[in-house]
């Protein structure tokens, strides 16, 4: 420090850059804390880490032991654009290969009422009906299902009209209770040939398809004139012609009306040749276990023909195996990536010689090693690589799917046995490191505890060190004014010694 003479401010010393560099001794404890401080840190934060990868470790060897998906059975179909396929009962779905052929599409009954003259002739010119909004005379409609095994129940509705227009009767019909979501009525203008708009006609469309579906409407007019409903034609062949290696279809299949009435009619398939049908486009008693929806008819002998096959869960067992594969890759390779030793060059891992994590990985690797066992033969252990999983020298573990098929395939029994349900000691350990019980929150709980204490001590040292600052410039600050004043009394005597000369 200098006190030779008095600063520009009037001082004899520096005080806030000596406090400064003694305070910078002061804090080295300080920055020792909070560098510990960091460090906890960062481990908790590698510890979370690396239990969001122990989940995602027994998620998927959860996934490849899962029982109910090894004994599940996957569908696929040649042409999705043709059907789509899926399985509903696996222990029923025979495995295998199948031929599907879409013959006929299900469809619900249309029934269209149109004018006719007061001779009765269809569309005559005095009754056709151009204005729907127009009154007409004393009519009556009934809708019915005669067929007691009908989809319908026991409907049976009339309506009588009195003036009404086509657009009133559309209505009531569509409001009655008992009709609704069985019947639904509409008001359609039709066109000709080269689409020059014709008269109104009256459309009742059934909500369900079907022959089940079918229905009846009866139209009785009280005045000459009224509506003629128009009839659908019974088609001269057979569905499906036959041919040496596929029967003909004995049910005759109903065409169109000239109006466009239709008749309700299952839909119609072969699978292997064998005539089978559904009430919807959806076949779900074609195969067992499966449930077919028809997307395209064959119109030839072999177009819209598509091959189903079924098979076993080996192909979703080599995606589990996959996962499996990747996710204990990804948690090995994330370990050594924490737990590196430090170099010249490079800093060490957030858990290098963490013991904690060494404990897990070592259990982790001890199980892998063990292998599995089959649930029907509990004493024999076999090796991961048996079913394709490798570890390599990094870390990495590799699946080889030709080596699953390899091994289902040279040996019926154990393909049966594995596809029944297997377990490992690496599923068990592994869903003992996760949880709030589990080992690995039990390392970040001890660090979280030590990271409360050394923000504890942060704390405490943070209050010394200011309290410590304010005593060394209160101290200083004295000094400095006791060298200013002894400063102040050397130059009155300086003055006073020289007036005396």
């Amino acid at each position: 420090m200098s006190t030779s003479s008095i600063g520009g401010s009037g001082t004899m010393i520096d005080v806030q850059g000596i406090v400064s560099k003694l305070m910078s001794i002061e804090q080295k404890p300080l920055a020792a804390t909070q560098g510990r401080i960091k460090t906890a840190q960062s481990s908790i934060s590698a510890m979370g880490q690396l239990m969001s990868l122990v989940d995602s470790v027994f998620s998927s060897a959860s996934a490849v032991q899962d029982r109910a998906s090894l004994t599940s059975k996957s569908a696929t179909v040649s042409d999705g654009t043709a059907a789509k396929v899926a399985v509903v009962d696996s222990g029923q779905a025979p495995t295998g290969s199948f031929n599907f052929e879409a013959v006929e599409f299900a469809r619900a009954q249309r029934s269209v009422f149109y004018g006719v003259d007061s001779s009765g002739s269809a569309g005559g010119a005095d009754d056709r009906v151009m204005d729907p909004s127009v009154g007409r005379g004393n009519e009556r409609i009934r809708v019915y299902a005669s067929d007691p095994n009908s989809t319908y129940g026991s409907m049976d509705v009339t309506l009588d009209f009195s003036g009404a227009s086509l657009n009133q009767i559309r209505d009531e019909i569509n409001q009655h209770a008992d009709l609704k979501g069985k019947v639904s009525a509409s008001v359609v203008r039709r066109s000709d040939a080269n689409g020059v708009p014709q008269d109104y006609v009256l459309v009742l469309n059934g909500l369900q398809t079907g022959t089940a579906a079918s229905f009846n409407a009866d139209w009785t007019t009280f005045s000459g004139g009224g509506l003629a409903k128009d009839l659908p034609e019974t088609a001269n062949a057979d569905a499906v012609a036959a041919t040496p290696s596929s029967p003909a279809i004995a049910a005759k299949v109903k065409g169109f009306g000239q109006y466009g009435s239709q008749t309700a009619q299952n839909a119609v398939a072969r699978v292997n040749g064998v005539v089978v049908g559904s009430s919807n486009n959806v076949f779900t008693n074609a195969i067992p276990g499966l449930s077919i929806e028809a997307l395209k008819k064959t119109t030839s002998s072999a177009s819209a023909s598509v091959a189903i096959t079924v098979g076993d869960s080996r192909n979703a067992l080599k995606t589990r195996l996959q996962a499996f594969a990747s996710a204990l890759t990804e948690f090995n390779k994330k370990v050594s990536d924490l737990t590196k030793s430090g170099t010249s060059s490079t800093a060490a891992g957030p858990l290098a010689s963490n013991s904690a994590v060494l404990s897990v990985t070592a259990s982790i690797s001890s199980s892998y090693s063990a292998g599995f066992t089959l649930n029907d033969q509990p004493g024999t252990s076999f090796y991961w690589s048996k079913i394709g999983l490798d570890l390599g020298r990094d870390g990495s573990i590799n699946f080889d799917g030709a080596r699953l098929d390899q091994a289902l395939d040279s040996s019926p029994s154990f393909a049966a046995s594995l596809l029944t349900g297997f377990s490992s000691s690496l599923y068990s350990t592994v869903s003992s490191l996760r949880g709030a019980g589990g080992s690995i929150q039990s390392g970040i709980s001890t660090m979280q505890t030590r990271l409360a204490s050394l923000r504890s001590d942060e704390t405490t040292m943070r209050t010394k060190l200011e309290a410590r600052q304010k005593l060394l410039l209160a101290q200083y600050s004295s000094l400095d004014s006791k060298l200013v004043s002894m400063g102040q009394q050397r130059t009155n005597v300086a003055q006073a010694l020289a007036s005396l000369r």
